[in-house]
């Protein structure tokens, strides 16, 4: 079963592959050439809804898909934790196993455990 693990450090997990360079629009920016962003993201522990510590590397071979919440919020997180799980479960066969949904909580004033678990438990996740 796939949940989403709500974490209370904020990190960029990891990305494919990178966006292509902009065009540059004048000549000061023509200095400017993108950011490539590729390969392995390093390694991380955080810790997630039940209190246990999480690495980027236990989910190995899976595509992360990561996402900041606020463990607090009552408007859009619900809605966004919602559009990832249904997202998943419209995956083909098999293919859902493959990938793993990490949520950042970025509510600094409802990082706790409990909190975090609260947020989890309210959303269905």
């Amino acid at each position: 079963m796939l949940g989403l693990l709500m974490v209370t450090v904020a990190l960029i997990v990891a990305a494919c592959g990178g966006p292509s360079p902009a065009p540059p629009t004048t000549s000061e920016s023509a200095a400017y050439e993108g950011t490539e962003v590729g390969g392995a993201a390093p390694d991380f522990q955080l810790v997630d809804q039940r209190g246990e510590p999480v690495r980027l590397s236990d989910f190995g071979g899976k595509v992360v898909v990561l996402s900041f919440l606020d463990s607090n919020c009552h408007d859009i997180c619900p809605l966004t934790a919602q559009h990832l799980k249904n997202t998943v479960q419209e995956l083909q066969p098999g293919a859902a196993e493959n990938v793993a949904l990490l949520a950042v909580n970025v509510n600094t004033s409802a990082s706790a455990v409990s909190d975090v678990a609260a947020a989890t438990n309210h959303w269905n996740m």
